[in-house]
């Protein structure tokens, strides 16, 4: 199962709460309207509360979060990173393939916006 993550600004978003089961989730509040669109702009994206990750204590911590109630054998976590959050990509990458996660890639140009299609399935990595 996919798990969204959103790169932006140096900031990591998530969009979904999940259960303790790691199955069931729901979408956080101030995200339904722009999923029910299935796309997500910057300026949305902007206006949500996000965590910052420059150093390694605070990716951890991050991650560590989002992951208790998921596993690496049933889940992997789908990466949409914008150009500004680079850096902050490849030490998340990095510390969710020590755990053994696998992730999905999705680059996307300045101000783009995400678009959500439930129809396409990417290559996990």
């Amino acid at each position: 199962m996919e798990v969204p993550v959103l790169l932006l600004g140096g900031k990591v978003y998530e969009p979904f709460e999940y259960e303790s089961d790691g199955f069931s989730r729901t979408v956080k509040s101030s995200y339904y309207k722009a999923l029910l669109d299935n796309e997500l702009t910057v300026d949305e994206i902007k206006k949500q509360i996000g965590l910052v990750v420059n150093t390694r204590d605070q990716i951890v911590h991050w991650r560590k979060k989002l992951t208790k109630p998921l596993s690496p054998d049933s889940h992997y976590i789908g990466l949409a990173v914008w150009p500004d959050s680079y850096n902050e990509f490849i030490r998340i990458r990095n510390d969710l393939v020590e755990q053994g996660y696998e992730y999905r890639l999705l680059i996307l140009d300045q101000g783009e916006p995400l678009v959500f299609d439930r129809r396409v399935h990417g290559v996990v990595q």
